[in-house]
């Protein structure tokens, strides 16, 4: 799940090349001699790349497949505190 933007309302080269990646894989057990009903393909991939409308700026691209769950944990100013901040999104 591509958070902020669904891969369906048009995608970067980023997104879309993740989704492809995420795609092939998923389809590639699903060839293989593996049955799928009882395993299957979770990943969280993460990309940070310059920002495609600001030359100054970074981007983090984050992908999830199946059960996996990407959380940043952030310092809390004046404090030894650190705060969770969901970055991706559970597909269910």
């Amino acid at each position: 799940h591509l958070l902020h933007r669904d891969i369906s309302e048009g995608t970067s080269s980023i997104q879309h090349s993740i989704h492809e990646s995420h795609t092939t894989c998923n389809d590639e057990l699903r060839a293989s001699e593996i049955v799928d009903t009882y395993s299957g393909t979770t990943s969280i991939s993460l990309l940070v790349h310059p920002d495609e409308h600001d030359d100054e700026a970074t981007s983090i691209t984050i992908s999830n497949v199946g059960d996996s769950r990407a959380i940043l944990g952030t310092a809390l100013p004046g404090s030894d505190t650190l705060r969770a901040v969901p970055l991706s999104k559970d597909q269910t």
